[in-house]
């Protein structure tokens, strides 16, 4: 069905195709983002059973090369 609309309206599936990539690229950077940020979190957290201190979610001092 989707090649018939192609062959039948080029141009017009041309920009539908386009718009449609848009919305799934921003919806799966939002995504991203998301899981990044909760992976983050979830890096921040102590194992369980542990009795270490929370570790920070950045570090406070810069990289040894810098």
């Amino acid at each position: 069905m989707a090649g018939t609309v192609l062959i039948v309206s080029p141009f017009t599936s041309i920009g539908a195709l386009t718009l449609a990539a848009g919305i799934m690229a921003i919806a799966l950077g939002m995504f991203e983002v998301f899981h990044a940020v909760e992976l983050r979190v979830e890096a921040g957290r102590p194992a369980p059973g542990a009795t270490a201190e929370r570790r920070p979610l950045f570090r406070s001092r810069p990289h040894p090369q810098h």
